[in-house]
């Protein structure tokens, strides 16, 4: 693979950032040392976590992992290391916020996916290098168009042109990229997989040749060639716009040919009419979702990512009102909201703005709820059990810092990694020499005090039932090297008791983390409408709000 090398004057790609590798054989990590070195680079051989860039390998580590989630917790950049190749290939630091450099869901791609054959066309070669890496990560397999089963088309165009091809899934590029995102296979009758916006023509006033013949003139005073007399709108000659045009295209740099002021505008207006749309108008599809638990005949109704992420977006936009000094005066309905269904990106129309009061915000939050209520209403839906925890939260005046980030409207991926992460803070306040006091004011907290009945209760759900008795491999093994260094005879038959859980909330967790990382481990994404039909809707939401309320979340700050 090609690098390009450091220079002086930048002092490497990687100058003044501090990196750690894990999951990489030692031949590999040596390597990649050396590569990262080279570009000015510091390797972390601590786990000083604040700012580090923690890379992944993709063979080894999945995105759910402990060590992935704490990292992030505690505030790494977790990335797998195409990311760092792509770095090294290109001179420069790649997007860390590209899907590509997640760590994988899942080792071995989505569950289901080996059995897709991924065609494209239409795209320019950058395109589709990118899709080519998206069908690797999802699992499935990049064809010719003959042979696919899934054809992705760049224009409308091209997705007219393929419809007498029989058998055959059309598809625009978001659907592949939200497969990967959300890691499942989706259902290609959604309309936004066979929708793509509509090009904008550029009509521009062709040349008269008079005007050409006249930017060859000479100027009798001088002998020198005049300037071109396009008018004052021009840029310059039709062959220098071209090539300017080239160059832009080339280098990806917009910037060198932006377009007319008439042009741009018209663009950006049809592309807004194409992706964005008011609250009141999703469809019943849009907010609820059946889930049907794994192991079990019972189902669960949940909110989608989308109303998730499009409520999360209308109630920050009233929180933002708030904290510029304002509140509003008018009615908060579903209609005044402008959404972007691919951004989750809000807009509130025709708001009247009056200076901050207390007693007024309060209203705009109530109206909030009212309206969220009517929209699943008029849809003739009952609000999703998950959601209408993150309402009462609201109307019991949990800080917004906790309302924006809401372990509950979080998208199904990140829910468990959020779980983890408190978890694992939890389990740090226990044990020594950290703070016992504050552990004890999350277990013993009045919040707390519904917790401490689970184990009389006991689980519907069989795997939550099996985690009480499970018994890990590394528990026996722990226990053979302590009869060993007791010397006690290790060849004998080891018998191990299961854990013993603690009568609290700390216990509840504890089972639940455990299930979870062995037993469900496939289920991770489904915690939530579990932990709904054990009748803990409130348990994560508690626990978030109790840890923000001593200060332990530092990400919600």
């Amino acid at each position: 693979m090609e690098e390009n090398a450091s220079t002086e004057g930048d002092g490497g790609v990687f100058h003044g950032l501090r990196i750690r590798l894990e999951g990489f054989d030692t031949e590999r990590e040596d390597e990649y040392h050396k590569r990262i070195r080279r570009q000015s680079g510091k390797i972390e051989k601590n786990y000083d976590w604040m700012g580090l860039y923690f890379i992944t390998s993709s063979e080894k580590v999945q995105n759910l992992d402990p060590i992935a989630v704490l990292a992030r917790s505690k505030g790494a950049i977790v990335v797998n290391e195409l990311w760092l190749d792509d770095s090294l290939k290109n001179g420069a630091l790649a997007d860390t916020g590209n899907i590509l450099y997640r760590p994988p869901v899942e080792l071995g791609g989505v569950k289901g996916s080996q059995c897709l054959k991924i065609a494209h066309t239409g795209f320019h070669c950058k395109d589709s290098e990118y899709i080519k890496r998206l069908v690797e990560m999802l699992g499935a397999e990049t064809v010719e168009i003959t042979d696919c089963s899934y054809l992705l088309c760049s224009t409308l165009e091209d997705y007219n042109a393929s419809k007498e091809m029989r058998d055959l899934s059309r598809v625009n590029l978001k659907w592949l990229e939200d497969c990967v995102s959300d890691w499942t296979i989706l259902s290609v009758d959604d309309d936004r997989y066979i929708s793509w916006p509509r090009k904008v023509r550029n009509y521009r006033t062709p040349i008269k040749e008079k005007d050409h013949v006249t930017s060859q003139r000479e100027d009798p005073s001088t002998g020198n060639k005049s300037k071109s007399q396009l008018g004052k709108g021009s840029r310059g000659s039709p062959d220098e716009e071209t090539l300017v045009k080239r160059k832009a295209e080339s280098s990806g740099n917009k910037n060198l040919h932006p377009p007319p002021e008439r042009d741009q505008a018209t663009s950006s207006k049809r592309f807004l009419s194409f992706n964005c749309q008011r609250l009141s108008d999703l469809s019943g599809r849009d907010l609820v979702v059946t889930v049907q638990i794994p192991c079990s005949r019972k189902q669960r109704d949940v909110g989608t990512e989308l109303i998730k992420g499009v409520l999360l977006g209308c109630y920050t936009e009233i929180v933002d009102i708030h904290n510029r000094g304002e509140c509003i005066r008018n009615a908060i309905t579903a209609s005044g909201f402008i959404v972007s269904v691919q951004s989750y990106k809000v807009t509130l129309e025709h708001a009247q703005l009056v200076p901050y009061d207390e007693k007024l915000a309060k209203e705009n939050k109530d109206h909030f709820v009212k309206m969220v209520k009517k929209l699943f209403n008029e849809k003739h839906w009952p609000v999703p059990a998950d959601i209408c925890v993150w309402i009462s939260c609201i109307m019991d005046g949990v800080p917004d810092n906790v309302l924006k980030k809401h372990i509950n409207m979080q998208h199904q991926l990140d829910i468990f990694g959020s779980f983890t992460a408190m978890y694992y803070v939890l389990l740090n306040l226990k044990e020594p020499p950290e703070d016992l006091l504050t552990y004890l004011l999350v277990v013993d907290s009045n919040m707390m005090e519904r917790y401490k009945t689970w184990k009389e209760k006991g689980f519907d759900w069989d795997l939550l039932n099996h985690s009480l008795t499970y018994i890990h491999p590394n528990q026996i093994e722990l226990t053979r090297l302590r009869n060993k260094h007791k010397g006690m005879d290790t060849e004998e038959t080891i018998s191990c008791e299961p854990k013993e859980r603690q009568a609290d909330v700390f216990g509840l967790l504890e089972t639940i983390i455990d299930c979870f990382m062995h037993q469900a481990k496939k289920y991770q994404q489904l915690l939530i409408p579990i932990l709904l039909t054990e009748d803990y809707a409130r348990l994560l939401s508690d626990l978030q709000t109790r840890l923000f309320e001593l200060g332990l979340l530092g990400n919600l700050r």
